[in-house]
């Protein structure tokens, strides 16, 4: 292979406005995500399994705020560890937006010179300034090890924070990490947080457990024994920040046992401070893990084919995580027990990734769409099926179902997380079909019922027999391929009734398709996914021993090739 694995290939370095655009996801597959921005900063905090963009309902609050601050004592200096912050950031651009919306902290003193690198699954932001002596390379991930679909799927952010001395002299530091309390939620809240000692801070609420504000947050540095504020001061507006700067700029950090009263609506949160020297050219690394757990899913019926047709259901569903794990706690106890195989296997996936000497555009654009996996558009329920939105909006998904018409044309889940994938193909044709072979290009959410009345989209079903094929291809699971095998060639079956009735090799009648419209008469587009659904129906036939139905399905697809 004369493009893979000789060099590394450098992507661009971002830096300026380029800088505004960026929003890595730091979660799990299919358990949300928080967003490392180009500026070093968090946002986006989706962590309740919908997208989460703009600003919340109730602006007289801050947003949900995650921030670090380095404390220089013999310099005395403080600064926030982000890049200098836009205006145009001041106005977020979400839906809801309304002009100003922040985390209480937009206006601390930060890094002068910021850049941000991003190699998938890892965001690199590099902090500098001339008037400090240490400088700060701040690495986002949360672990992608292809193969390892639970590793992969662990809900938490790893921000590791590598501190270094670049000056002649001894530098002594105090770093700092500070979380709001991520499980508030109403107009009563019921929020409690304790310490974990030698670690960090555990957050939960004491809603009813079967709501979907249900759940728990953890923060915690996995070394230097950090000192613990496990609540910060519950006053109005910005208070609590503003608190949380007079101490840490000071020098005076103070630590704090836990909140376990309720209280008015204000700014709960949890700090964690570890202290030491830089000798001189020397460095540190702190890896601090933000966890979350919301066992309860509010559930919708999305098995129509409008984007508009989702009914809020009375039960929940639960996301795989919640049997992995008991709570968040549960969750940063992992991470930190497995932190350095999660960090190691996560690595040398990067590292065979950007050895590649493909050309940097491609590199770029294939590590970029992995994050995706991570992002709101997917869920992963508790029996193990992925199931996924076309795509989000600023505060919910977009498009129901998996739709088979755009689903057609993902390819990372498929070879890197294959067991994930194999999924969506039992749902397409065990769930989604019906007794005639019409397949419902939009899946119902695993337990819903199906329906069949609207038309089926002819380059998303003819897609799902090739995307079977493959499946078959990269397993070689022989059982699997046996289960499948008849539920494919009923699809196969219907679609040739459905559009070519004429037996001649093309698709003819008219057919619905991925520009939510229908073709009358053959088309490329249509006819190229017939022509590959037959080929693979016929190798599929073949390799689950049934000669005469490769032989029919060899015979239709050389008509079509003429």
């Amino acid at each position: 292979m004369p493009n893979s694995r000789t060099q590394k290939t450098a992507l661009r370095t971002l830096k300026g406005k380029h800088l505004l655009q960026v929003g890595l996801p730091l979660g799990g597959i299919g358990a949300g995500c928080i967003c490392l921005n180009g500026y070093g900063g968090l946002q986006d905090f989706s962590i309740h399994h919908a997208p989460n963009v703009s600003a919340g309902p109730d602006r007289h609050l801050p947003l949900d705020a995650g921030f670090a601050l380095l404390h220089l004592p013999a310099q005395g200096e403080t600064r926030l560890l982000e890049g200098s912050f836009p205006p145009e950031k001041i106005f977020n651009q979400g839906l809801k937006s309304q002009g100003y919306n922040g985390g209480g902290f937009e206006g601390l003193p930060r890094f002068q010179s910021c850049s941000f690198r991003g190699e998938y699954p890892f965001g690199v932001v590099q902090l500098s300034d001339p008037d400090l002596p240490v400088n700060v390379t701040l690495t986002g991930f949360n672990p992608f090890i292809p193969l390892d679909d639970l590793n992969s799927g662990i809900p938490c952010a790893i921000l590791k924070y590598r501190l270094h001395n670049s000056s002649s002299k001894p530098v002594p530091y105090q770093l700092s990490y500070h979380l709001s309390h991520l499980t508030q939620g109403g107009a009563e809240i019921k929020t409690r947080s304790e310490p974990i000692p030698g670690l960090g801070v555990y957050y939960w609420n004491e809603v009813p457990e079967t709501s979907p504000a249900f759940g728990s947050a953890a923060l915690g540095i996995l070394n230097g024994d950090p000192l613990i504020k496990a609540r910060w001061l519950r006053g109005g507006w910005f208070d609590a920040v503003s608190a949380i700067w007079k101490e840490v700029s000071a020098g005076s950090f103070l630590p704090a046992g836990g909140l376990s009263t309720t209280g008015k609506r204000a700014r709960d949160g949890g700090s964690l401070l570890v202290s030491g020297e830089l000798a001189p050219g020397a460095s540190i690394t702190y890896p601090v893990v933000i966890a979350w757990y919301f066992p309860n899913m509010a559930e919708t019926s999305a098995s129509g084919n409008s984007p508009s047709q989702l009914t809020p259901l009375p039960q929940c569903s639960h996301p795989f995580y919640a049997r992995q794990w008991s709570d968040a706690r549960d969750v940063l106890f992992y991470v930190r027990e497995q932190y350095d195989q999660l960090r190691a296997k996560t690595q040398a996936f990067h590292d065979n990734l950007f050895s590649s000497t493909l050309p940097t555009c491609v590199l770029e654009a294939v590590s970029a769409n992995l994050a995706v996996l991570k992002s709101p558009t997917v869920l992963r329920y508790d029996n193990g099926d992925v199931w996924g939105w076309e795509g989000c909006f600023c505060d919910r998904g977009c498009c129901p179902g998996s739709c088979t018409h755009v689903w057609n044309y993902a390819q990372s889940m498929p070879h890197l997380f294959p067991a994930l994938e194999r999924t969506l193909r039992q749902r397409e044709l065990e769930e989604s079909m019906d007794a005639h072979g019409h397949v419902n290009f939009r899946a119902s959410t695993p337990g819903q019922p199906t329906s069949h009345d609207f038309h089926a989209a002819a380059d998303g079903q003819l897609g799902g027999i090739m995307k079977t094929y493959r499946e078959w291809q990269i397993s070689g699971d022989r059982i699997w391929l046996d289960r499948m095998y008849p539920h494919a060639r009923r699809s196969m079956d219907f679609c040739i009734e459905q559009w070519d009735p004429r037996r001649c090799g093309l698709v003819e009648e008219p057919h619905h398709n991925t520009y939510d419209i229908e073709f009358w008469g053959p088309d490329g587009l249509c006819s190229s996914f017939y022509l590959g659904a037959l080929a693979a129906m016929a190798a599929l036939a073949r390799d689950a021993g049934h000669p005469e139905d490769a032989a029919a399905y060899d015979e239709l697809a050389q008509k079509g090739a003429r």
